[in-house]
């Protein structure tokens, strides 16, 4: 039987997801992740009752969101503000609740996105950055040609079936996307701030479209550190975005550098 909810609600979120299995619920309880923080912290409110909580995009373990967007259908109406301090006031440090808005029962999280954006942000360096680094930017300890990242990177804009650029996991109907920007830049500034980082050496891949498949961004970015090092070449690159390949043509990066950013309706 489903429940049919009277009021819902848009809430944006940011969190850090180096603690958590990412977004997705999972079955065991020993496996927290952030979707499941959320809804243990909605049980301890009163006047939340029976709910349901969909989020627009589902983070891989230790990944994290500068803006996360979910739905939280529920029966009674709450004032915005009050739903905003009580989530922060039980929800751990690393995730808050940065604005709630009302929605219409038609809202949809994931099928009314128009545009995601996520960040990639590495470090090239031979040696360890600083402890306060690791979990936030994932260092890569080789020297690589980078222009020609970045010459691969701007062709990765526009569509392509990437069916090479995907793990098994939830089914999809297509492996096709549409691109919208992506370039790969050096940092002057991170929208974080971390500790005795360095402001050299540090670049980002960033990257919109209009979906995205499971550990897409990960394996893209493999391609191009693979690529940056002389593994592969433009051409085997340029190749694996439209036609299928026997092998990936690099490994999934690691999650501590992904964001989510921004996602659009």
């Amino acid at each position: 039987m489903t429940t049919s909810f009277k009021e819902h609600y848009l809430l944006r979120l940011q969190y850090n997801g180096a603690h958590y299995f990412g977004w997705q619920k999972q079955p065991l309880e020993n496996q927290p992740t952030v979707q499941s923080t959320i809804e243990k912290a909605l049980v301890k409110l009163s006047g939340v009752g029976e709910f349901k909580l969909l989020g627009a995009s589902r983070t891989d373990r230790g990944v994290h969101a500068l803006e996360q967007v979910a739905k939280l259908s529920i029966n009674e109406k709450l004032p915005s503000n009050s739903l905003i301090k009580a989530l922060n006031d039980i929800l751990p440090g690393d995730i808050l609740v940065k604005d709630v808005s009302e929605v219409g029962d038609d809202f949809h999280p994931i099928k009314n996105c128009l545009k995601k954006k996520y960040c990639y942000y590495f470090a090239i360096s031979s040696n360890k950055i600083s402890p306060f680094c690791e979990p936030f930017i994932t260092r890569m300890p080789y020297k690589v040609d980078m222009p020609l990242m970045q010459e691969a990177a701007k062709l990765i804009e526009g569509k392509h079936n990437f069916q090479n650029y995907y793990c098994e996991g939830t089914s999809v109907q297509s492996f096709v996307r549409t691109i919208f920007e992506c370039r790969l830049r050096e940092v002057e500034n991170l929208p974080f701030e971390i500790p005795y980082i360095p402001s050299q050496n540090i670049y980002c891949l960033e990257i919109q479209g209009d979906g995205f498949l499971k550990q897409m961004i990960r394996l893209l970015v493999g391609a191009l550190f693979n690529l940056g090092r002389g593994k592969i070449t433009l051409d085997e690159f340029i190749h694996s975005l439209d036609y299928p390949i026997e092998k990936k043509l690099g490994e999934v990066a690691p999650p501590n550098g992904l964001y989510l950013v921004k996602i659009e309706y």
